[in-house]
């Protein structure tokens, strides 16, 4: 479809890039996983109460004893 649009180098350049793009897709998805789970539990950690969760329950149960 393109193919007819292009001349030999670039046809060729395209075709040296083609090997390469699994590598280059797997790390740039890996980048933006990173990048989009660090912003996200960024955002959702404000609104987690502070302090240990379990701490109530230790206490009522070292009362009990």
């Amino acid at each position: 479809m393109l193919g007819s649009k292009m001349d030999s180098n670039t046809v060729r350049a395209l075709e040296e890039m083609e090997n390469s793009f699994p590598t280059y897709a797997f790390v740039s998805y890996g980048l933006w996983c990173l990048l989009y789970g660090t912003l996200l539990s960024f955002i959702l950690s404000r609104t987690l109460p502070e302090g240990p969760m379990m701490e109530d329950d230790e206490d009522e149960e070292e009362d009990d004893d």
